[in-house]
């Protein structure tokens, strides 16, 4: 073994591997994710190395995020003509000398494993350049990525799953609904499918947020508690951590624990008989809070999906108001706090990041600074968002809540969505927050909603309640566009999932019946893991995301991840002007081409459309890189 170092990060390294600087630093690096071996670069057929560097994405590609600051990979030159040495370094830094450079003899296939830094300024590129032209192939092993800020959590949302979808979305509650404003695009939106769990997390990455805060109302705590009470175990946690994993999003999208405390006291009925749940009775903490919740969400949310702030895992503790069936808060609530810190040291080895709601200080005044942080929730109604600064157990910290609209018509509650603005005063009016939550990724039950929207507006579902005007998602991507323009204004960088348009044309007369409710669309899974999907194109089909914000950049190029059985050539359109064209050689399995050549978009909302122009293919995804 060789032993060579990377800016100050020290890696263990079989002999004849290359190894070069970056901006991987010591102070910025938390650590190597490995990913399956995946092919992000095949100059064969299209744009050779030669003398002059040229830069490549990496990040976006094979599960590479565009945070990674370092890769690791393997570099193929196959046969090449005339002999030749290739390097690979960062994008925008000069070309190394040894150990980056490696020599091939002519004729001779070479390959050679490597780590090199990203390009320092973050565009996710590497660089190659050769002493004679060649090809060059690069298969992505692994990434580094930085530390997580410490100082704060960012923006996540809050997601429910007792979406139950039966026979019709007239039961996406696990109970006649109602009153849905708007039918999610995803079918069928049922937790019980863990096709439902990768679809949310790619809509949270989508939308560039850093945590989804998981509600959790306890497992099954009696035989007569089944389906416990709630019905949001937190046994089902690791349905999330399983699709973070799978699709790649578990070095930037973290999990938050939502203690939904509502429950308890439902739970105590139904075993003990027992009205209402007295929070100064300690045995009912241990009982029904530690064991019957906490411990088992953080045994199925191991310790590297876990959202932390000053490196402590992050708990949202939600109402303790007498309404929901509590009694005895004064006096106890710090006693509460104290204790499930105690078992989270004394059990799990971590003091956990603590923000309870409003009702903690309000219903107990000596409360004091037991937890880490307050947050005021919103109102019904209005406003629609809460900031709240609070002295806790870490020194001052501000907590945001915003949500997009609100309808329960059986309890005559509503908050106007606004056509979106709603949700955009919300975002601005909790900026600079330590943590912001956004209530709710998944949330139909109360129409407050950000999945993506399906066709189906206003479906008649029961009860002939007056349905508000202006609720319904004027696209299926509108609410997550939102939040994404405060998470990644005028994003160099973005992954279009094919399934996920906004709209499209298909010569279909009828869908496969894959992922989008009532749609034409060819969908099908791109593999066995059935955790990505892909649409089935032919020519003069096109898919479009809408009013999308696009210009960070002077310099975008496309990559497009496709199979096709006899290849196919298309055009990318930017409000129907052609900026890029392609020519996709025939490939039977998925594969990622980068098309050479840049192009220019002015920094404005913009159509984005994918269309065939000959030939076939099966579209998984294609991909803007801003250079």
């Amino acid at each position: 073994m060789q032993c060579r170092i990377l800016k100050y990060i020290l890696i263990l390294l079989p002999a004849g591997l290359i190894l070069t600087s970056g901006n991987a630093d010591a102070q910025s690096a938390q650590g190597f994710y490995t990913v399956t071996p995946c092919r992000a670069l095949d100059t064969r057929g299209s744009q050779p190395i030669t003398s002059t560097p040229a830069s490549f994405p990496i990040a976006g590609l094979c599960s590479v995020p565009m945070a990674a600051i370092a890769v690791a990979g393997n570099l193929t030159v196959p046969t090449p003509a005339a002999n030749s040495s290739v390097t690979v370094f960062p994008t925008g830094t000069s070309p190394l000398s040894n150990p980056g450079t490696n020599s091939f003899r002519a004729g001779t296939t070479r390959a050679t494993n490597f780590v090199v830094g990203l390009a320092p300024s973050g565009a996710g590129t590497l660089s190659l350049v050769a002493t004679s032209t060649s090809d060059a192939i690069i298969d992505v092993t692994g990434y580094f990525m930085p530390s997580p800020p410490t100082t704060g959590g960012g923006i996540g949302y809050l997601v429910g799953f007792d979406n139950k979808e039966g026979a019709s979305v007239c039961t996406l509650d696990d109970a006649p609904q109602l009153a849905l404003l708007n039918a999610p695009l995803f079918d069928p939106y049922n937790r019980n499918n863990i096709q439902w769990w990768y679809n949310l997390v790619e809509e949270a990455a989508f939308s560039n947020v850093n945590y989804i805060a998981l509600g959790s109302r306890g497992n099954s705590a009696c035989p007569a508690d089944n389906p416990p009470v709630g019905d949001e175990p937190p046994s089902l946690a690791v349905n999330v951590v399983t699709a973070l994993n799978q699709r790649g999003y578990s070095s930037i999208l973290k999990v938050a624990f939502m203690d939904d405390t509502g429950a308890y006291p439902g739970h105590l009925k139904v075993c003990q008989g027992i009205q209402p749940f007295d929070l100064g009775n300690t045995s009912l903490w241990a009982t029904y809070i530690w064991n019957n919740n906490w411990l088992p969400y953080f045994r199925s949310v191991p310790e590297p999906n876990r959202l932390k702030i000053q490196g402590r895992p992050v708990v949202f503790m939600w109402s303790v108001a007498t309404g929901l069936g509590y009694t005895n808060q004064q006096g106890h609530l710090a006693g509460l706090i104290s204790y499930l810190r105690n078992q989270c040291l004394s059990q799990l080895g971590f003091n956990p990041f603590i923000i309870v709601d409003q009702s903690w200080p309000q219903l107990d005044t000596a409360l004091g600074s037991a937890p880490d942080g307050v947050d005021n929730w919103f109102s019904v109604p209005g406003p629609s968002w809460s900031l709240r600064t609070f002295a806790g157990n870490s020194g001052s910290f501000t907590t945001g809540v915003a949500v997009p609209g609100f309808w329960v018509p059986g309890a005559s509650m509503f908050i106007d969505r606004l056509g979106g603005q709603t949700l955009r005063a919300g975002l601005a009016n909790t900026a600079g927050a330590g943590i912001v939550l956004l209530e709710g990724l998944s949330n139909s039950s109360e129409n407050a909603a950000y999945y993506r929207g399906s066709s189906t507006c206003e479906p008649a579902c029961g009860k002939p309640y007056t349905y508000p005007s202006g609720q319904c998602w004027s696209t299926p991507n509108q609410y997550l566009n939102i939040v994404r323009e405060t998470t990644a204004p005028f994003p160099r960088f973005i992954v279009y999932e094919a399934e996920a348009a906004d709209s499209y044309s298909s010569f279909n007369l009828t869908g496969s019946g894959l992922y989008r409710r009532g749609d034409r669309l060819n969908i099908q899974y791109t593999d066995s893991s059935q955790s990505q999907w892909s649409v089935a194109m032919n020519a003069g089909e096109w898919l479009e995301f809408s009013s999308f914000q696009l210009g960070a950049s002077s310099s975008y190029r496309l990559g497009i991840r496709y199979a096709s059985a006899g290849g196919a050539t298309g055009r990318l359109l930017i409000d129907g002007s052609a900026l890029s064209s392609f020519t996709l050689p025939a490939s039977a399995s998925f594969v990622t081409l980068t098309v050479p050549g840049g192009f220019s978009i002015s920094a404005s909302h913009h159509n984005v459309r994918f269309q065939l122009d000959t030939g076939d293919l099966r579209l998984d995804q294609w991909i803007l890189n801003g250079l």
